[in-house]
């Protein structure tokens, strides 16, 4: 099978839609001889922070010498995007190879009469095949949706499960309150298995806390009221801060990822570091600053210079919105901006657009690379009365040409809304 016979294969199981649940997933497993078996597992879950706690984590392993998978989700662009070995992703050559296994286990399954695994549900399958047989010391895995019925939590057993901030988000999909989010993500705690849980209101921690105190469990949670974290510099190409909590304390601290909500995210991954030292995982403190102040996330607050700045970022529900308002707020004033936005349809583009439109002089509708995405007919109806003018305008490419166009040299472009929609940006502007 060639690299292009396997994304062929993949394109066409797109057919199969995305489901929710793990018998499909446990069987696909079972029949590649359940490659997860022989992987050490971080299991990461979330609504905000996952992708860049997984990085964080990722970076602060291989600068200790581990060899370290990581597989997120989703996949925009290419789908080599989403498995990497050691920063790299994963080869085409590996990629068809692995995909050929994959298939034949596929067409088993349906001659026996069961359904055909998900686009999802192959990557994932392909993603353990590709760790197991690398040898990797660890294996990072952010869950796509919710936790406990992701096709990521086929899984007996892990090393280190981490649930991040939690949010309303996906609410068609995993309930229409932050405690059933968090139940449903609680899913991923194995029992006898550590877990870390990012700094998030009571009533969330007592959802964590109960599925834990039944698995028994070790929770690694630090209350609000026990964190401390000191702002020292913020810059556009680095936060410096203090952080102090019950266990622990990292004066000056630099952290390459922009936005100061990234502060909590980091604060989860010390205290991930905290729980791998336990279980007898070595890393050195010299090895966490330098790792944090060099850790990369593709379209999080990231910054590229063309004729004028532009800044990606994959804000895609209203806490990140929020996030994101707040940064725009801190660093530019309004009439230099410029923004590209594109939503999908389950998110709440009404108080997406409130928070955003007094922040920024033009807008620029366009639309995802993406089924699901929410069409202008519905953005117009969430429009809050406003006095800019908005352009509308269909293929994304075009929107942010027009954009470049339309902005001083000494203005900010800024493009979010949807990461399939500032991946593509993207890669159309570095061409990778």
């Amino acid at each position: 099978m060639t690299y292009e016979e396997a994304v062929s294969y993949l394109n066409e199981t797109k057919k199969y839609g995305m489901v929710l649940g793990l018998d499909t997933m446990k069987l696909l497993l079972e029949k590649l001889e359940h490659p997860e078996k022989n992987v050490s597992i971080i299991h990461v879950a979330g609504t905000n922070g996952k992708g860049s706690v997984c990085a964080m984590l990722n970076q602060i392993l291989l600068q200790s010498d581990y060899t370290v998978g990581l597989y997120t989700s989703p996949y925009i662009v290419r789908f080599n995007d989403c498995i990497s070995l050691n920063n790299t992703p994963i080869p085409e050559q590996d990629f068809a190879y692995y995909v050929m296994k994959i298939a034949d286990a596929c067409r088993l399954m349906v001659h026996d009469g069961k359904q055909h695994p998900t686009l999802y549900e192959c990557l994932t399958a392909l993603a353990f095949l590709y760790f197991s047989e690398s040898e990797v010391d660890y294996a990072i895995i952010e869950v796509c949706l919710g936790g406990r019925l992701d096709a990521t939590n086929a899984i007996d057993k892990v090393l280190l499960s981490i649930i991040t901030s939690i949010s309303l988000d996906h609410t068609a999909q995993l309930g229409h309150t932050v405690e059933a989010i968090a139940t449903e993500k609680s899913g991923i705690i194995k029992t006898h298995t550590p877990v870390v849980l990012a700094p998030n209101p009571s009533n969330i921690y007592k959802v964590i806390q109960d599925k834990c105190y039944f698995s028994q469990s070790k929770l690694y949670y630090h209350s609000q009221e026990t964190i401390h974290i000191e702002l020292l510099e913020e810059t556009l190409s680095h936060i410096t801060f203090n952080i102090t909590g019950k266990t622990f304390s990292y004066p000056n601290l630099k952290l390459s990822l922009l936005g100061q909500h990234q502060l909590s995210n980091a604060y989860t991954a010390l205290l991930a570091v905290e729980a791998l030292r336990d279980i007898g995982v070595i890393l050195e403190d010299s090895i966490i600053y330098n790792s944090l102040s060099n850790v990369h996330w593709s379209c999080r607050m990231e910054y590229l210079l063309l004729n004028q700045l532009v800044l990606l970022d994959g804000a895609h529900n209203i806490d990140s919105i929020k996030a994101l308002a707040k940064y725009l707020k801190r660093h530019y004033p309004a009439e230099k901006i410029t923004l590209v936005l594109g939503l999908l349809e389950d998110k709440p583009a009404k108080a997406i657009l409130e928070t955003l439109i007094p922040r920024v002089n033009q807008i620029i509708m366009t639309l995802p690379l993406n089924k699901r995405r929410l069409p202008f007919s519905e953005m117009k109806k969430a429009l809050p009365p406003n006095d800019k003018k908005i352009l509308w305008i269909e293929h994304y490419s075009e929107a942010f040409q027009t954009a470049q166009s339309i902005t001083e040299e000494d203005g900010l472009i800024c493009c979010t809304g949807s990461l399939y929609l500032v991946e593509h940006i993207r890669s159309a502007i570095t061409q990778d």
